[in-house]
């Protein structure tokens, strides 16, 4: 189901989920190809605003740095008394100015001939350090990282994908392998051969589950065996054979010798790989549970450095607490045996949740609010009937 899944396409129900999630978010979808590039055109201009707005703050910060270098020394004590740096040149015995931006203090000055070597260590102590992890991806180097368009978007803002021609929903993001336009896209799985995204993250996680059981209870079921061919029991059965010349299984759970390389090969084999899905089930179970997706995770470490270096708390936009984020992936069955069935037992429904958490009934899928409106409907009806019959006998009285 995971391989066969479209995450975009005519085959698929990305266009009925993204009517819906425009509906939610009060977001005017582009019909017609008029509107579709009159709405790229004005995301061009605002991301272009956008862009300039974060370049000029960051050669502000990357001033402020500077500006600091200049007036504080290595640990950070600011001072009045600078000079630019200077080299001594041993030959003439003569100094110069290095024209480099760090500066030294008077007092430090030596005046032996290793005053240059002294002066331009005290030169780089003082340059500020080039920080890779400025906001918009810049390095403070003329050859600045592309910066990706999402990165100055709201959480629950639509953008355009360029690749696609077409609007991009929240959370989006365009796959370069299948060529399409994805929701939630968490990864490009090659054992998949698709695209992991919203309608089909919840069969990767089970895929994962699955082989991770499967794998441990194979290594479980043969680890006994595996112990035994090395033992004393081996031993002691190779000894028999070699007394009788009949091969025969004295010992429970011990192999003959042409099953110690298969059994060999199947014990590590299961062991390796149910823990490295293992550990790749954990992290995945934790992206649920956390309301994130990849791509997310590795955004979200970044901005919760910035955060910390400003000295505030970081929190991911999208965690709506772990049992709403669970739904989100699985759905909401009312009990929890129902939801343990839906993700044991495979099936081929789609998720009962936009792929942009939101609160109320707003998050949740056109045709189960009707159904849940119905059922509210029918429950209401005999309770309000009785309510508006005591309400009339209490008026008689």
């Amino acid at each position: 189901m995971c391989v066969t899944t479209r995450n975009s396409g005519p085959s698929s129900s990305y266009n009925a989920v993204a009517r819906e999630l425009a509906e939610s978010t009060n977001f005017e979808y582009p019909d017609t190809p008029e509107e579709v590039a009159q709405y790229r055109r004005h995301f061009n201009d605002k991301m272009m605003v956008r862009v300039r707005r974060r370049e000029a703050r960051d050669a502000e910060q990357r001033h402020r740095m500077r500006s600091h270098s200049r007036c504080c020394d290595a640990n950070g004590k600011c001072s009045g008394n600078k000079i630019p740096a200077v080299s001594h040149n041993t030959a003439t015995g003569k100094t110069a100015s290095t024209g480099h931006v760090a500066d030294v203090e008077l007092d430090q000055v030596p005046s032996n001939s290793n005053a240059d070597v002294t002066l331009r260590k005290k030169a780089r102590q003082n340059q500020p350090k080039k920080d890779s992890k400025q906001p918009g991806g810049h390095d403070g180097n003329a050859n600045n990282t592309h910066t990706r368009s999402w990165m100055f978007m709201a959480p629950d803002e639509w953008g355009f994908c360029t690749k696609s021609n077409q609007p991009k929903p929240p959370r989006s993001h365009y796959d370069h392998v299948s060529k399409s336009l994805v929701m939630c896209l968490d990864h490009y799985c090659p054992w998949m051969f698709n695209a992991i995204g919203y309608f089909n993250y919840r069969y990767f996680l089970n895929f994962l589950i699955y082989v991770c059981v499967a794998m441990l209870y194979g290594a479980f079921i043969s680890y006994r065996p595996f112990i035994n061919s090395t033992g004393s029991v081996y031993r002691d059965q190779l000894l028999r054979y070699r007394k009788t010349g009949v091969w025969m299984y004295i010992h429970p759970y011990t192999p003959m010798p042409s099953e110690r390389g298969p059994l060999t090969l199947g014990f590590m084999l299961c062991l390796a790989v149910g823990i490295a899905v293992a550990c790749l089930g954990s992290f995945h179970v934790y992206l649920t549970l956390s309301g994130q997706t990849t791509i997310e995770f590795h955004g979200n470490f970044i901005n919760r450095a910035k955060a910390k270096r400003r000295g505030e708390k970081y929190r991911n936009p999208y965690d709506m607490g772990w049992k709403r984020n669970w739904q989100q992936i699985y759905g909401d069955y009312g009990n929890t045996l129902s939801m343990v069935m839906a993700m044991v037992i495979p099936s081929r429904r789609e998720p009962h949740f936009l792929p942009l958490p939101l609160g109320g009934e707003a998050g949740k899928r056109k045709h189960l609010r009707a159904r849940d409106q119905d059922d509210g409907d029918e429950m209401t009806k005999p309770i309000l009937g009785s309510t508006s019959n005591l309400s009339d006998a209490g008026n008689i009285v």
